[in-house]
């Protein structure tokens, strides 16, 4: 269970950094 809500949140954290990247850019 653990690991899979680990997954998700670096899944989560990739697509916030990428869009952040992209608003910025």
């Amino acid at each position: 269970m653990r690991a899979g809500v680990s997954t998700l949140c670096g899944y989560a954290a990739s697509r916030l950094s990428a869009g952040a990247r992209v608003r910025s850019a």
